[in-house]
């Protein structure tokens, strides 16, 4: 009960904030103008729309799972309002799974109005909306998730800008993790490859959540790829949020 309390106090905070409310009208405008771009053939039209859409509502998902989760607790610590919280009944692993959940539910909100707006821009040029489209949707919403996850870690270690900085390094890392783990094979010393190794081994590869390609050229996702993203994305997300409770429960306040 106090987890979803501190969650919702989380929730309310996050969408007044103004680079919550930039980043969301930004994307709205580049997914509503995204057949703007496509001025070729019906099919490239399709895949032009579909791309730039996908793009921009992962890209701006992103980045609000970003600043406001690596804000959200550190803000908190540097302001000492954090002791008034925790003054009250309440455990510190609730107040980090309370502001988890608190920017998730923002984060999904965000996701939820943008890929409605892809969906009405794709109903308006009287595109069809097949399976493969909700799966995209749902595979964006899992990285999120869990981008969320790594942004509370560093919240809890670090200030904001940081955190902010630590949350975008994991994220790029995490698209390139297939050319880390190459890399790796073909570094010159002991000590970059050992370093790459270790990239490659413990970063989540954020890869498998993108789907884009199946989705422009309408490659069937099948269930069991499915399930194992799913738990994929859990396992990562339940590490980095025990790494940031333990750490929170060590600090000094």
């Amino acid at each position: 009960m106090k987890i979803i309390f501190i969650a919702l106090n989380s929730f309310r905070k996050s969408v007044r904030k103004k680079v919550f409310m930039l980043l969301f009208l930004i994307s709205l405008v580049i997914i509503a103008t995204s057949h703007l771009f496509a001025f070729l053939s019906v099919e490239e039209e399709v895949k032009i729309i579909k791309d730039i859409s996908l793009a921009a509502i992962s890209l701006f998902g992103i980045l609000v799972a970003l600043f406001l989760a690596s804000s959200e607790i550190s803000t908190e610590l540097e302001r000492k309002t954090v002791r008034d919280v925790l003054a009250k009944p309440v455990r510190r692993y609730e107040f980090i799974l309370g502001k988890f959940f608190g920017v998730l539910m923002v984060v999904a909100l965000n996701l939820l109005i943008m890929s409605t707006v892809f969906l009405v821009v794709l109903y308006t040029k009287e595109l069809e909306v097949n399976s493969i489209l909700w799966k995209a949707i749902y595979f964006t919403f899992l990285e999120l998730t869990l981008v969320t996850a790594i942004a509370t870690m560093f919240s809890s270690l670090t200030t904001g800008i940081i955190s902010a900085a630590f949350t975008g390094f994991v994220y790029i890392v995490g698209h390139l993790t297939g050319y880390v783990g190459l890399l790796s094979k073909r570094a010159g010393t002991a000590f970059v490859k050992a370093l790459l190794e270790t990239f490659y081994r413990v970063l989540p590869n954020l890869e498998k959540f993108n789907i884009r390609n199946a989705v422009i050229h309408d490659i069937p996702i099948p269930a069991e790829v499915i399930f194992k993203t799913t738990l994929y994305c859990l396992e990562y997300t339940a590490i980095f949020l025990i790494v940031a409770i333990v750490v929170f429960k060590k600090k000094e306040i």
